[in-house]
This record gives structure tokens, C-alpha cells and sequence, in this order.
């Protein structure tokens, strides 16, 4: 008997296999460190203000860039690894900008770039 694949219409659709799974788990490895540090905990340990989604609230994009930034030029000045975090200033820097790309469609209310 021949053996058939079933059909599967993927013309046009977005390939996100294609994404390095690298900066994936980078940025999770950011998304995670930055959960547990923005919990917020009650005197009797229960958690008052869970972290893992607090940067879904916003942020004013400029402060967002002011760390995409420090986190490259970090890089650039030939420092891999952020001393706070321990993880590497790429994938702070990639978790900036992923930030800034769902605030660009979401939180557009918080664009404070300047325009000249």
C-alpha cells in the first residue's frame, strides 16, 4: 500500500520554524529572571503582584531603548554577560526589542520618542 501525507495548506503562512531557537530560549531565559524579580510578595511570603507579566502594562518606549541600548553597547565594549542577571546583555537586548515590537502594536500610547 502507498503511503499518503495528509494535506496541509502552509502556502504563505509564516515559517516559525525558522527562528533560532536560541533566542527563544534567551529570551526566556530574560522573560524568567525578569518575573521572578518584579513578584512582589506579601510578610506572610504569598505573592501580592505576580511578575510574569508586568511588562505587558507598558513602559515608555524610550526607557525600553535606553536598555536595548546599554545592553549593546555593553556587548559592543567586549562584556558578554550582565553582572545583575547573569545572562547575556544579546538576549536582554533581544528581549528590549521584543518589547518594543509588541508595544509598537499594542501600547502605541507609550511612544515617547522625540520627533525633530
Amino acid at each position: 500500500m502507498e503511503k499518503t501525507n495528509a494535506r496541509r495548506y502552509n502556502k504563505d503562512k509564516i515559517m516559525l520554524s525558522l527562528i533560532p531557537t536560541e533566542l527563544i530560549e534567551e529570551v526566556g531565559k530574560v522573560m524568567t529572571y525578569g518575573a521572578l524579580k518584579y513578584t512582589i510578595y506579601n510578610e506572610d511570603g504569598s505573592i501580592k503582584s505576580d511578575g510574569k507579566n508586568n511588562w505587558r502594562s507598558g513602559l515608555p518606549w524610550m526607557s525600553v531603548i535606553d536598555s536595548l541600548e546599554r545592553h549593546l553597547l555593553a556587548f559592543k565594549k567586549g562584556e558578554n554577560v550582565d553582572k545583575e542577571s547573569n545572562l547575556l546583555h544579546l538576549s536582554h537586548a533581544a528581549t528590549n526589542l521584543a518589547f518594543l515590537l509588541n508595544y509598537y502594536y499594542k501600547k502605541p500610547e507609550f511612544d515617547d520618542r522625540t520627533r525633530d
